[in-house]
């Protein structure tokens, strides 16, 4: 993860906007002659934007934190793993005991979630073939992982947290994964677009799908 300043991403943004006008009226630049509240709208549009990102991007795209979390693991080889409260998406997870890691977690709403739970053990996931799920316990994010031999214990576990501006103005940064800086800044500017009804907003969309290959 890199952090960026909300100046620096607002100062990309513009110049997304100012390069991708394709009628030169730069309708949206000059509706606000002084900036500022262009420069607010941006910023509101910021986290939305990361977020996004983030959630869409393939997995060899995108970096992330370690989380400090311990694992339970039952009689029947279920792993239980407590989530940060700031978290969004997993990166990568693996067991110690597993041959292969997880980047795609399956829901607890998969019909291949209540499999996990067979009393069989060719049915649910193992250190061959390991499955994990995101599902929640009284309230909290829990991750599972399907399944692990007794003594296991966490070999990775890199999530995505939720993006949050942190800091104060004018210093005010925001963390992005290393590759995904540019669709970031293209989703963002068409966001403001759409704001200003602007046809510039699909151009911009789609510019910023194009980054994420």
């Amino acid at each position: 993860m890199i952090s960026k300043t909300i100046a620096e991403i607002t100062k990309s943004v513009k110049i997304a906007i100012d390069e991708n006008d394709s009628a030169g009226s730069n309708s949206i630049l000059v509706a606000d002659p002084d900036q500022l509240q262009l420069d607010e709208l941006i910023r509101s549009k910021i986290v939305d934007a990361v977020r996004y990102i983030h959630q869409v991007a393939p997995s060899h795209r995108i970096d992330g934190v370690t989380a400090s979390a311990t694992a339970t693991i039952s009689q029947s080889g279920k792993v239980t793993i407590p989530l940060p409260a700031d978290f969004m998406r997993i990166v990568i997870f693996k067991m110690t005991g597993w041959t292969r890691p997880i980047t795609d977690p399956i829901s607890d709403t998969s019909p291949l979630y209540a499999m996990q739970h067979s009393k069989y053990t060719g049915i649910k996931g193992g250190s061959e073939k390991p499955v994990a799920a995101i599902t929640s316990v009284a309230g909290q994010k829990v991750l599972e992982g399907f399944s692990s031999p007794a003594g296991d214990s966490i070999e990775k576990l890199v999530y995505l947290p939720v993006p949050k501006i942190e800091g104060t103005s004018p210093n005010e940064t925001i963390s992005i994964c290393n590759q995904l800086l540019q669709p970031i800044i293209y989703q963002c500017a068409g966001l403001v677009a759409m704001t200003y009804k602007d046809e510039l907003a699909k151009s911009l969309f789609e510019i910023a799908q194009s980054y994420l290959v």
